[in-house]
């Protein structure tokens, strides 16, 4: 019987605590963001940045409680608290299809400090220091996050381990740092035993370090190399190869791998494009592929 397809995404949303004016206003583009996710319906979503306070910003209610409102049958399965660690980089997952079975995060500072949820500072090794070179941090992120779930899939019959990342935007020696706890991470919760993904805003180029990293530890990404960015600016405008990545264990298939470029009369819902992919657990008669975007 062929695999049950799964639809996974990774979205920066962009906070509402900057940008307040202008085409990025949270007020102007919620309507985009809310039409993206119901015609590409995922059915595990990773988002970076969702802010859970109105920070002077004139809308009603925030991000947090309007994904919750918007998107019933997505449940908030890591990041669940609002204006606690770590519900800025949370994951949804399609009620009543998925059980959470753990779930966990580790938080980056600038300062070099890790703090974690789900797994003991022992399982760390107790590095919870981190020599840092760190040049001038967004003032808007005092913390770059990895949350993590393990899944089971009701309907497909199998469980899945899903990452999260955003990685620091102005360190490299961070980003490079916070993927070896990754990968500690994931290696002694034994997630490489079951079909794995990783996605998120890595602020990291194609073949950089963090992501030479994930595919050493056997992750492959679900599109083929190109200079086609994600980070755009707001303006639809890319001057760099994308920074969103999706990354899948060969224990799934790659069936679809693509960018979301969708706008409205040139208001787009971020600035970032989202990254979606379709997957099957793998079989010994349908070998994985990666699509060219």
């Amino acid at each position: 019987m062929e695999p049950i397809a799964l639809k996974i995404g990774t979205f920066n949303i962009r906070t509402t605590a900057v940008g307040s004016t202008g085409r990025l206003r949270w007020n102007r583009r919620r309507r985009i963001v809310e039409s993206l996710i119901q015609r590409e319906n995922p059915d595990i979503l990773a988002l970076q940045e969702v802010a859970n306070r109105t920070h002077g910003i004139p809308h009603d209610i925030d991000q947090h409680q309007w994904l919750s409102k918007t998107f019933p049958e997505l449940e908030t399965v890591v990041g669940t608290v609002a204006n606690e660690r770590p519900s800025d980089n949370p994951i949804l997952a399609r009620s009543g299809r998925f059980r959470t079975l753990h779930r966990g995060y580790l938080a980056f500072s600038g300062d070099g400090s890790v703090k974690s949820g789900g797994i003991s500072p022992q399982a760390l090794r107790g590095e919870v220091q981190i020599q840092i070179r760190r040049r001038q941090a967004a003032r808007h992120i005092r913390e770059s996050f990895a949350t993590w779930a393990l899944l089971e899939d009701v309907e497909g019959q199998q469980t899945i381990a899903v990452y999260n990342l955003h990685l620091d935007a102005r360190s490299p020696s961070l980003r490079r740092r916070s993927v070896e706890l990754v990968i500690r991470t994931i290696e002694h919760l034994g997630h490489t035993e079951v079909p794995l993904v990783v996605l998120g805003d890595f602020n990291s180029f194609r073949g950089s370090p963090p992501e030479r990293a994930l595919t050493g530890l056997g992750l492959e990404p679900v599109m083929g190399a190109n200079r086609r960015g994600t980070y755009h600016f707001g303006l639809g405008v890319t001057l760099w190869p994308r920074i969103d990545h999706v990354l899948v264990s060969q224990k799934l298939r790659v069936l679809d791998g693509y960018i979301e470029r969708h706008n409205h009369e040139g208001v787009y819902p971020s600035d970032h494009y989202p990254v979606f992919a379709e997957v099957a657990q793998h079989t010994a008669d349908s070998p994985a592929d990666s699509s060219e975007d």
